[in-house]
């Protein structure tokens, strides 16, 4: 199992690293690392796919992920996710057809004193009312 882990470790790393140069890893990506794991590219694939800051497809311009935790859903996380789908026209999980918004669920960001929380484009957005929320976007 420890190697396992150490070698999953090496996939993510090199995917990270990858991602940084292309904003995304592209499919491209994913074959080199498998090719340099010695692994099916499908099983590189599985690897990376369980990691949920890998995006193994091309980001929007406006990445927003939405805290799912247990403090952010219960500070009114669920009022966020109806004014985000109006604001941006997609569902958690979707993208907009014009590719400007991206809207997907994080895991606990371990702010819980400030819920609830989002991350847009990387940077982390804390007390976010539905009233603030177009002001980030």
């Amino acid at each position: 199992m420890a190697c396992g882990m150490k070698s999953n470790e090496n996939i993510l790393e090199q995917a990270l690293d990858l991602q940084k140069q292309h904003g995304w890893v592209t499919p491209e990506d994913v074959k080199e690392i498998a090719a340099a794991k010695g692994i099916p590219v499908s099983k590189a694939y599985e690897t990376l796919s369980f990691y949920s800051m890998i995006l193994l497809k091309k980001p929007a311009d406006v990445r927003v992920e939405v805290c799912r935790g247990t403090s952010c859903y219960i500070a009114e996380g669920t009022d966020l996710l109806d004014e985000l789908r109006r604001i941006t026209g997609c569902n958690v999980g979707e993208r907009s057809d014009d590719g400007k918004y991206q809207v997907e669920y994080c895991e606990c960001l371990g702010r819980c004193d400030t819920a609830p929380n989002i991350v847009v484009n990387g940077k982390l957005h804390t007390a976010v009312t539905k009233e603030s929320l177009s002001e980030i976007l």
